[in-house]
């Protein structure tokens, strides 16, 4: 005979239903009048216990990034010191780049000593010879090349023609010896590059000054 009620809850039992609506409770377990009162079964019908959320996840990998991140900036500031070190202790010794300009008078400007196109110039053949492809070059001590360029675009100045140069990534030394078409043209120690600040600069006059201007 089906029960009317659920003898765990006490609820009304609905029609043939094995479980009972209100507590999950099997009918089939039902005890007998004489066997045992069956143990109370988990509710079925509510599901299973949710695992932990993913926030929780989350949340470590958060704090993970809190601690690598002052980490990598304290490794980065150790390297910056370090390097700062190795520079002032002369182990890795600085490099510079040298800004110059050389700039051609002619103080007789009856004769033409360059040639001239628009704004541009560059020095006569049979004159000075100088132009865009003049090689500047310097040399330590030994003789030793520390770097070299060319002359750039010679730009008119007054009576004269000029012409730009850049020396690359020259390190640092006791001297530097400064060649124009291979001909010397100066001599700085370290300590007078570092005064004039990575920068030289030269002039030159060619020809003989007018009649009129001489003495």
């Amino acid at each position: 005979m089906l029960s009317e009620s659920c003898p765990h809850c006490g609820a009304r039992r609905t029609g043939a239903l094995r479980f009972c609506q209100s507590c999950g409770f099997d009918f089939d377990l039902a005890p007998s009048e004489t066997g045992p009162r069956p143990v109370p079964q988990p509710n079925v019908l509510r599901g299973a216990v949710t695992s932990a959320p993913p926030a929780q996840g989350r949340r470590t990998a958060g704090r993970a990034w809190l601690v690598v991140i002052p980490l990598a900036v304290a490794a980065l500031a150790v390297a910056v010191v370090a390097g700062a070190g190795l520079y002032a202790t002369g182990v890795i010794p600085h490099r510079h780049d040298v800004l110059g300009s050389y700039l051609l008078i002619n103080l007789n400007p009856e004769v033409p000593r360059f040639e001239v196109a628009g704004s541009t110039c560059r020095g006569a053949p049979g004159s000075s010879g100088i132009g865009p492809a003049t090689v500047v070059s310097v040399e330590d001590a030994t003789g030793t090349v520390l770097g070299s360029s060319t002359l750039g675009t010679g730009a008119l100045k007054g009576t004269g023609c000029e012409w730009m140069f850049t020396l690359h990534d020259l390190p640092e030394v006791a001297s530097y010896t400064f060649n124009l078409a291979g001909q010397t043209i100066q001599t700085l120690t370290l300590d007078e590059m570092n005064r004039g600040n990575w920068a030289v600069a030269w002039s030159v006059a060619i020809g003989d000054m007018p009649a009129d201007l001489n003495p």
